[in-house]
């Protein structure tokens, strides 16, 4: 079993090395600069975030995350945030269209506008930041790979259908799956974990200060 999961380690970090570690880190640059963006514009423009904060706190509260007292559930942030990231990288079997970038693009205008709407009800920048960190030092690597691991797949997929390069694919679906189940399902449960126990608590810490 161990040897088995070392060769599944170095089969892994091969993938890295072949190049997904480059677009894990254009993906990563990527989502930084549109999460910038998305906080200038919507400083200036506030309307259409408080629709998505609107939107999003009734997608919360549809998918069960938080219970009935306000409390988040550690299981619900979790199969969430799962379903999101396998989403992104599903997306991906889908040529040419090059989808998980959407997904990359509507996070990041997330967290930029959640950012901004803080701002704009008169909450210090780095409460916003401290409520974000704890969790999001796991959850947002984790989104990151799944999205990148889209975009290679995509990436893949064209070069196949194009150039009909055969025994590229499976070795990357294979890849993407190693991914998914030793890098982003745990940082996954760990900041699912977090988020539900830690981040209110150091909100509530915080909230003192302000």
């Amino acid at each position: 079993m161990l040897k088995w999961l070392a060769r599944q380690r170095q089969q892994l970090h091969g993938f890295y090395r072949d190049g997904f570690g480059r677009a894990f880190g254009m993906t990563a640059l990527a989502f930084a600069v549109v999460m910038v963006v998305s906080y200038l514009v919507t400083l200036r423009y506030p309307a259409p975030i408080e629709r998505l904060i609107e939107l999003f706190r009734e997608q919360i509260a549809d998918r069960g995350i938080v219970d009935a007292e306000g409390n988040f559930s550690a299981l619900g942030l979790f199969l969430n945030n799962l379903q999101a990231c396998a989403l992104a990288m599903g997306y991906g079997f889908i040529p040419f269209l090059y989808l998980p970038a959407v997904s990359l693009g509507i996070n990041a205008m997330m967290f930029g506008g959640f950012a901004s709407y803080y701002v704009q009800l008169g909450l210090p920048l780095w409460y916003y930041g401290a409520g974000t960190l704890p969790h999001g030092i796991f959850e947002l690597p984790a989104l990151f790979l799944a999205m990148a691991g889209g975009l290679y797949l995509c990436r893949t997929l064209v070069r196949y259908v194009r150039r009909n390069e055969k025994g590229l694919v499976g070795p990357v679906v294979l890849n993407l799956l190693r991914l998914l189940v030793m890098h982003i399902v745990p940082l996954l449960l760990a900041a699912a974990a977090i988020e539900a126990y830690v981040t209110p608590v150091v909100m509530e810490a915080l909230a003192r200060l302000i």
